[in-house]
């Protein structure tokens, strides 16, 4: 989760509370959920288990990172091509 202040949008408030909502509003208080524990924090992980006392969280970082690796053809042409740009 990111967060981050833009002056030009009004404050959306604990984002931790909105993805509680979310998960409550799909009927998902009593599920398993996967998250990426290393990069969530462990104060958002303490969050949400607060507010759904509920869900299970479970760290899925292995197995995200082992999709994240299988690419479609045009993630593959996408890399192609940013390789034969020069940055400098």
């Amino acid at each position: 989760m990111q967060t981050w202040t833009d002056p030009l949008d009004p404050d959306p408030g604990d984002p931790i509370a909105v993805v509680a909502e979310v998960i409550r509003d799909r009927g998902l208080a009593n599920s398993t959920i996967a998250i990426e524990k290393r990069f969530l924090g462990v104060k958002y992980v303490e969050a949400l288990k607060s507010l759904l006392p509920g869900v299970t969280l479970v760290d899925a970082e292995e197995i995200l990172w082992q999709l994240r690796m299988v690419k479609c053809e045009e993630e593959r042409r996408r890399l192609r091509e940013a390789g034969t740009m020069i940055w400098f």
